[in-house]
This record gives C-alpha cells, structure tokens and sequence, in this order.
C-alpha cells in the first residue's frame, strides 16, 4: 500500500482512509486505541475490549456507497459524478 497523506483538522480530527478501514476491518463504533512510540511516530490499534465478541474475521459490517464515495477524493468524486450523469441520461 502507497504512502497517504492527510490534514488534521482544526479540533484534531482526522479519516481513517476507507481503504486501511477495508483491509483492517475497522468498523463504525469499533474502539482504536493510540500509543505514542517517539516524537514522530504513533501507533493505532483496533482494540477488543470483552471476550464474548467475534475474533475480529467477521465481515466489517454494511459499507454504504454513500461511505465509498465520501472516501474518494475529490477528482475522484467528480469523475463518479460525470459517469453516472452520463449514465443516468
């Protein structure tokens, strides 16, 4: 997987990219936890915090298109929405 980079946001939030949420199977509601190792570097670990839930290989759960779209950036979003205005016409 190639490098990707994103801007934190004013309050200190930032998207996971749908494609790391896809492969890692991080879900809505799923718990992350994050460790500090240096200065420059931060660890972040889908956590399982009973012993009662599935092992984690279960499906990530429902990902809308509505999900895949708002994932894309946004070149990649206009070029959805020119083919499905020609689609659709």
């Amino acid at each position: 997987m190639s490098k990707m980079l994103k801007i934190l946001g004013k309050e200190g939030r930032i998207t996971i990219p749908f494609e790391i949420r896809l492969n890692m199977r991080i879900a809505y509601n799923d718990i992350l936890s994050f460790e500090q190792m240096d200065s420059d570097t931060i660890i972040i670990k889908r956590e399982k915090l009973c012993t009662n839930c599935c092992d984690g290989k279960g499906s990530v759960g429902e990902t809308t298109l509505l999900d895949v779209i708002n994932s894309l950036n946004i070149t990649e979003q206009r070029e959805v929405l020119k083919y499905l205005a020609k689609k659709l016409t």
